[in-house]
């Protein structure tokens, strides 16, 4: 049970139908305003950092944060003040989405977004973020390194197909989101170095239009998110939808549903709305939807693979131009990051061919053509390494200069 801004009844059943007692209204000792479920971004300045959580008003947010080292009596010499938006079921593609009742949409509250500017590199700082009255708990975060050093270590946990449990009367099972966190968790705090950033490539909280599992899915990952930044990219769960293209936040005015792969309704008519309103990603391509960003030597690259990706379109004229945008001397590492896999040797025949179709239409071309025109000859390969779902595929791209099919006995993920 989590706090999602209202009150609760417990009540006794002898039955299924028998109701014997009911209790009285109870809520959380935060209140409805308390703030709730904080994480963190980046975006693609090194002295900045983005913090964003919710809460049942849209009094002004305010974080209050100071270098680490300076506050030994947990004092806060700066502050910095952001912005808040929500989102009603009118704004959801379609049904079942757009259903207010206590299954599907509940109120989401206001989403706060507070971006902190001028900070230090490679330095760690404490913050509390709330609206003047009602504080968060003190966190911490470190930013990132201001010199690039391209022999230095970057640590990242990365995984996709979180989920979260789909009734809300279920326990925490063990072996889906409950207990994935909690691994992360216990390997963060474990971890002789610590991580720099968490990688989340897409498939966040499969609510499917249940709004309740959204409240439980930033619950879950708030410990982690407010401690390093929490970055995602868009799933079929999150975005793809048959109707009401004319709501989509991507600003793809039509469905792309094209003959040869799976695209359906797997986000129960979401089309990312939710997705959008409570992640706010690096500002440079368009919106989570594909954007990059650096941190150290590595650069990250992050596409759709629910939208068009073929030559010639949005996505793939933005990737070429990200991509040739890159300094390699600075950033000789490039993590290309996408939901759906290039290539598996799992066998599941509904989406085997879209896997084939990602690696044959965008990224076999794009960096083909890239890196004849950018990449020197002395780089080993353009695109170092694709990363999708955990289901799928960590495909090392290095000398290899064709996308055949791959082998069971070379391919770097299995199906789990």
């Amino acid at each position: 049970l989590v706090n999602m801004r209202c009150n609760f009844e417990f009540r006794l059943f002898r039955d299924s139908r028998t109701k014997l007692a009911t209790s009285r209204p109870v809520t959380f000792a935060g209140g409805f305003s308390q703030p709730l479920h904080g994480r963190l971004s980046l975006t693609n300045r090194v002295d900045e950092m983005r913090v964003m959580w919710v809460s049942d008003n849209n009094k002004t947010p305010i974080v209050i944060y100071e270098v680490a080292r300076l506050s030994s009596q947990l004092s806060y010499r700066q502050a910095k003040q952001g912005t808040s938006s929500t989102y009603s079921a009118s704004d959801m593609c379609a049904s079942p989405a757009n259903r207010t009742d206590a299954k599907y949409y509940r109120d989401p509250g206001y989403i706060h977004d507070v971006l902190l500017t001028n900070l230090w590199p490679q330095t760690q700082y404490r913050y509390k973020f709330g609206d003047g009255t009602n504080w968060s708990d003190s966190f911490t975060f470190t930013t990132p390194p201001s010199v690039r050093n391209p022999d230095s270590q970057v640590n990242i946990l990365l995984f996709g197909d979180l989920g979260e449990w789909r009734d809300a009367s279920d326990q925490p099972p063990g072996g889906r989101a409950y207990t994935t966190m909690e691994r992360v968790e216990n390997d963060r705090k474990s971890s002789p170095v610590p991580y720099d950033l968490l990688l989340h490539v897409g498939d966040i909280s499969y609510a499917r239009g249940h709004g309740y599992l959204w409240e439980q899915m930033g619950n879950l990952i708030e410990p982690t998110a407010t401690r390093m930044p929490y970055h995602v990219g868009v799933g079929n769960h999150e975005y793809d939808h048959t109707s009401g293209s004319d709501k989509d936040p991507s600003g793809s005015r039509g469905l792309w549903h094209p003959s040869w792969g799976n695209y359906g309704d797997d986000s129960s008519g979401e089309c990312a709305v939710p997705t959008v309103k409570r992640f706010h990603m690096p500002d440079n391509g368009n919106g989570l939807f594909w954007y990059s960003h650096d941190y150290g030597n590595v650069h990250f690259t992050w596409i759709s693979t629910e939208h068009n990706f073929t030559r010639g379109s949005p996505m793939y004229t933005w990737l070429e131009n990200d991509l040739a945008s890159v300094d390699r001397s600075r950033t000789p590492w490039l993590l290309l990051m996408g939901h759906r896999p290039m290539y598996c040797s799992g066998i599941q025949k509904h989406d085997d061919n879209t896997k084939v179709q990602i690696g044959e239409r965008c990224l076999r071309r794009s960096r083909t053509q890239i890196q004849r025109r950018f990449v020197p000859r002395r780089s080993l390969s353009f695109i170092r390494t694709y990363l999708s779902r955990v289901q799928a595929t960590l495909l090392r791209l290095s000398r290899r200069r064709s996308f055949d099919y791959p082998h069971s006995h070379w391919n770097g993920g299995r199906t789990a």
